[in-house]
């Protein structure tokens, strides 16, 4: 784990997985896959460098630990993976990623909503509960600074983990056209008006003041139902350039734009 932790972290910009994935053939998907491959390990033992800087009583509380043990896990399975050489390695390599998503996610579907990419991970809540129950033992800004690191860093690592098992979709699928809409889990022309519409819809269909977690919204009793709310929600005007596109992941600018309506509403 010691060289794992010392090795930098290798940073792709969204920019840069768009121009790599374009162009997606056997070799490319290929040298993908050893990327991901090499990387998580990488990443992961620096959280696990992380926690293991944490006091010892707040490494052994319960939710913590889970959360080192989940890690310790993950890290030792990605480690020892071979190199992958061949479309079959990659296809076995995806069946084995999956399998390490669906160990630390509480579901997993190829293609969740921002309501449910919120819900699957059970490892912010449990890290968030532990540290809570021994916020005490630590000083305040060292809590945010240690929290903050395994939010972007978790985002990261799903990012790169479930973008290249869609490029591996897409290419089988020969969907490989440098101008599709969709190259991996990346938008190529994400239309921001139909996304703020679609988080506008979401918000006014949850009861106001409720509770914020994103259970709820999955429980709001669909459009038409014979359930009415007895609120109103502000209303949401669109201004400015409303043919907006531009490249992005949908489901994280669906997250930032629902949680900035429902903060300010």
């Amino acid at each position: 784990m010691e060289v794992y932790a010392a090795k930098p972290a290798h940073r792709l910009s969204l920019r840069q997985l768009l121009f790599f994935g374009r162009q997606m053939d056997e070799t490319r998907i290929i040298k993908s896959a050893n990327y991901v491959r090499t990387e998580l390990p990488v990443r992961i033992a620096h959280r696990i460098r992380d926690l293991q800087s944490l006091p010892y009583v707040v490494v052994k509380q319960e939710w913590v630990a889970k959360v080192y043990e989940l890690y310790w896990s993950a890290f030792e399975k990605l480690r020892k993976y071979p190199e992958i050489h061949t479309q079959e390695d990659n296809r076995q390599f995806c069946k084995f990623l999956r399998t390490i998503l669906n160990e630390q996610y509480a579901s997993f579907s190829p293609d969740p909503s921002f309501i449910q990419w919120f819900n699957q991970c059970p490892v912010i809540p449990w890290i968030s509960l532990g540290l809570s129950l021994s916020s005490h033992h630590l000083v305040p800004e060292q809590l945010d600074a240690f929290m903050r690191r395994m939010l972007v860093s978790r985002i990261s690592r799903r990012v790169l983990a479930e973008h290249h098992l869609a490029l591996t979709d897409g290419l089988a699928r020969q969907d490989t056209s440098p101008q599709r809409a969709q190259v991996g889990i990346i938008h190529t022309a994400l239309d921001v008006k139909s996304s703020v519409q679609r988080c506008v819809s979401l918000l006014q269909e949850r009861p106001q003041g409720s509770d914020a977690n994103f259970e709820a919204l999955s429980e709001v009793p669909p459009r038409g139902s014979s359930v009415k709310p007895d609120y109103r929600w502000p209303e949401v005007v669109l201004d400015g350039d409303l043919d907006t596109k531009f490249a992005y992941i949908k489901e994280h600018f669906e997250y930032i734009v629902f949680e900035i309506l429902k903060n300010v509403s």
